[in-house]
Protein backbone atom coordinates (compact mmCIF):
# COMPACT_ATOMS: atom_id res chain seq x y z
CA UNK A 1 0.00 0.00 0.00
CA UNK A 2 3.47 2.27 0.49
CA UNK A 3 1.63 3.87 3.05
CA UNK A 4 5.37 4.68 4.97
CA UNK A 5 8.70 5.08 2.34
CA UNK A 6 10.34 2.10 1.63
CA UNK A 7 14.08 2.60 2.58
CA UNK A 8 15.40 -0.85 1.59
CA UNK A 9 14.40 -3.81 -0.79
CA UNK A 10 10.83 -4.28 -2.75
CA UNK A 11 7.28 -5.23 -2.46
CA UNK A 12 6.08 -7.57 -5.20
CA UNK A 13 2.39 -8.24 -6.07
CA UNK A 14 0.69 -9.88 -8.68
CA UNK A 15 -1.01 -7.66 -11.04
CA UNK A 16 -3.55 -10.52 -11.68
CA UNK A 17 -2.35 -11.13 -15.09
CA UNK A 18 0.92 -13.26 -13.97
CA UNK A 19 2.57 -10.66 -13.55
CA UNK A 20 4.82 -9.59 -10.35
CA UNK A 21 5.16 -5.75 -10.03
CA UNK A 22 7.36 -3.70 -7.92
CA UNK A 23 4.57 -1.35 -5.76
CA UNK A 24 7.68 0.27 -3.96
CA UNK A 25 8.25 2.29 -7.45
CA UNK A 26 4.44 2.89 -8.70
CA UNK A 27 3.81 6.04 -10.18
CA UNK A 28 0.74 8.22 -8.18
CA UNK A 29 -1.94 7.34 -10.76
CA UNK A 30 -0.91 3.73 -11.15
CA UNK A 31 -0.71 3.59 -7.23
CA UNK A 32 -4.19 4.89 -6.70
CA UNK A 33 -5.46 2.21 -9.23
CA UNK A 34 -3.35 -0.89 -7.22
CA UNK A 35 -4.81 0.90 -3.68
CA UNK A 36 -7.85 0.37 -5.03
CA UNK A 37 -7.63 -3.01 -5.79
CA UNK A 38 -5.23 -4.29 -3.11
CA UNK A 39 -6.76 -5.13 0.72
CA UNK A 40 -5.06 -5.22 3.89
CA UNK A 41 -4.97 -7.93 6.28
CA UNK A 42 -4.00 -7.08 9.69
CA UNK A 43 -2.78 -10.15 11.43
CA UNK A 44 -2.53 -10.59 15.81
CA UNK A 45 0.36 -12.20 16.33
CA UNK A 46 -0.41 -13.62 19.29
CA UNK A 47 -3.06 -15.92 17.87
CA UNK A 48 -1.18 -16.92 15.15
CA UNK A 49 1.05 -20.07 14.81
CA UNK A 50 4.31 -19.75 15.50
CA UNK A 51 6.48 -19.85 11.89
CA UNK A 52 9.63 -22.12 13.80
CA UNK A 53 6.94 -24.55 15.13
CA UNK A 54 5.18 -26.14 11.98
CA UNK A 55 2.92 -28.92 14.57
CA UNK A 56 0.17 -28.24 16.62
CA UNK A 57 1.71 -27.20 19.19
CA UNK A 58 2.38 -23.78 17.78
CA UNK A 59 -1.23 -22.81 17.72
CA UNK A 60 -2.02 -20.53 20.67
CA UNK A 61 -4.72 -22.63 22.97
CA UNK A 62 -7.89 -20.73 23.63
Amino acid sequence: MRLAAPTDGHVLSDDGEGELRDITTLLDEVLKAFRRKAQLIFQDSYESPSPQRPDLESWPSR
